[in-house]
């Protein structure tokens, strides 16, 4: 009988629904607590990073220093060039000759005018203007530089309405094969683009910059080195095999939003 006595008795389940604290040892019951205040703090941490950093931490935003959505990035440039120093001043020029357009068609004329891919392009009251047909045409109105200048020369002309898209050509083989400086105002941005066999190649992007009414654009050529000008003063250069042999250079506008340009001029480098 004493064995049965000294057996440890079994202790019953507290009743169902019954306070289950009474259960917990007082160091259980500061644990508990103290997890309980160390995720109310992550959480106060939480909403207040994410109040100061405006709400988002999405890794697909755009970073600063990423090119603007459909720009060309700098270091899609996959031609067999590359992009040279910008000089700080064009070179001296002979005595220019001047196109004034005023007839009614763009052929003749001191320069010679030719069109290069589906669309037009027409003088009018000393302007050059795009043609608003074919919808999508992207023509380009070029000369081609006489022999009798040289290896060296130098394309200049004025915007009289910029738009889209519009810009100067130079390196002109066909409608598949050419250099363009383009504007686009969405990102108040220039963009040269080497196309080949019709793709376009990001070459560099230039901004903030306007394509402005009234600015003068230059293209000087010299072997196989291409200087883009604004007003006379330098911003872009670069040279490529392709630059060397080809001596087309114009104005490229789309159909859906025409521009303008005048006072075309072409002048040989002196010395060459």
């Amino acid at each position: 009988m004493e064995s049965e006595a000294n057996e440890p008795r079994p202790v019953d389940p507290p009743p169902e629904g019954a306070n289950q604290d009474e259960a917990l040892t007082s160091s259980e019951k500061r644990l508990l607590l103290g997890l309980a205040v160390a995720g109310a703090v992550i959480l106060l941490v939480v909403v207040l990073v994410n109040f100061v950093g405006g709400g988002s931490s999405d890794d697909s935003s755009p970073s600063a220093d990423s090119a603007p959505s459909g720009q060309p990035d700098p270091k899609a440039f996959t031609g067999d060039g590359a992009i040279a120093a910008t000089p700080s001043q064009l070179a001296p020029a002979a005595t220019p000759v001047v196109d004034d357009l005023d007839r009614d068609t763009l052929k003749g004329g001191p320069l010679s005018w030719s069109v290069v891919g589906e669309g037009d392009w027409q003088p009018d009251n000393g302007e050059l203007v795009t043609d608003t047909e074919p919808v999508g045409a992207s023509p380009m109105a070029v000369v081609e530089m006489p022999t009798k200048f040289g290896e060296d020369w130098r394309f200049s002309i004025v915007v009289e309405k910029p738009s889209d898209n519009a810009g100067l050509v130079f390196g002109v083989e066909d409608a598949e094969n050419y250099w363009e400086l383009t504007f686009n105002s969405t990102y108040a941005a220039a963009a040269v683009n080497h196309v080949r066999d019709g793709e376009s190649k990001g070459v560099q992007v230039i901004g903030p910059t306007e394509f402005g009414r009234g600015v003068s654009w230059q293209v000087q050529h010299e072997g196989d080195t291409v200087t883009l000008a604004s007003e006379g003063e330098p911003f872009f250069a670069v040279s490529d095999p392709s630059l060397e042999e080809s001596r087309k250079v114009g104005v490229i506008a789309t159909s859906g939003a025409p521009a303008t340009f005048s006072s075309p001029q072409i002048a040989a480098l002196e010395g060459s």
